[in-house]
């Protein structure tokens, strides 16, 4: 188990780079020598997952990486749905959407639309953010149980070098305020200037949680306009977790939690 979980830790980190890895990257990130890295990568080779560019000696996506996105794209997109409501809150609020999953600590961006508004910023779709920072995903963390965050922050090695002021019991505080009022919020967490707010959902038939959210300028936005957008952020979300068939968005439009 424990070569398949490196294995999988190996194809995140070529997802999250973009580009091609050497052994030595794999090595470091792995926290393994290089002759461990070497032979996870040549596994993954043999079963055409990833290929070795036979110039650079490193290692980049294989024939069977592609077919297997292209069958995702194709078949197992877990959230056609919800096309409407971003696009709705895009005209509403000329600002931009978002959609996104959790895996792990990290959420990952699914889907962007931008609106009108002059001033944008943009994440790449398959990009990875730190979910404790996002309002998608605190959003989706606070679907877990708290014993079930705690253990996997606790976990997670990444939190700790990539923030030495995280505290978990921070971020668990955070996730009961969002379980009561019904959304999440990231106030300049990512960027400078910019704020999001986002909710989410769960339902037997999604292929796993899907958080909404919806990003702006905080200059863009008047004292008090915040509301606004948190108001139309949840109307469409109360339509929609009625039509997914979340229990904790009743038909009333009531979030339950």
């Amino acid at each position: 188990m424990q070569s398949i979980r490196r294995a999988g830790e190996a194809l995140r980190l070529m997802a999250s780079q973009q580009k091609e890895l050497s052994v030595a990257d794999t090595a470091r990130h792995l926290n393994v020598t290089a002759a461990t890295a070497s032979r996870i990568l040549a596994s993954l080779r043999e079963c055409h997952i990833i290929e070795q560019n036979p110039e650079t000696r490193r290692y980049r996506p294989g024939i069977l990486a592609f077919r297997l996105a292209r069958a995702f794209e194709l078949g197992a997109d877990p959230i056609e749905d919800i096309h409407e409501p971003m696009e709705k809150l895009v005209k509403q609020t000329q600002h931009t959407s978002w959609a996104g999953i959790l895996e792990g600590i990290e959420l990952v961006v699914l889907k962007s639309r931008h609106g009108n508004f002059p001033v944008r910023y943009s994440v790449p779709i398959g990009g990875r953010l730190p979910a404790a920072d996002s309002a998608m995903g605190k959003a989706l963390l606070a679907l877990q149980k708290p014993d079930d965050v705690l253990e996997l922050y606790n976990s997670s090695e990444a939190v700790k070098s990539a923030n030495v002021n995280f505290k978990v019991d921070d971020l668990l505080a955070e996730l009961s305020e969002i379980r009561k009022i019904g959304y999440a919020v990231s106030d300049q967490q990512l960027f400078s200037g910019v704020k999001s707010v986002a909710v989410a959902f769960d339902a037997a038939h999604l292929d796993r949680p899907i958080a909404l959210g919806i990003s702006y300028p905080t200059f863009a936005v008047e004292s008090g306009e915040d509301e606004k957008i948190v108001t139309a952020l949840v109307a469409e979300a109360k339509r929609y977790g009625a039509k997914t068939g979340d229990v904790r968005w009743t038909a009333q439009g009531h979030v339950t939690f």
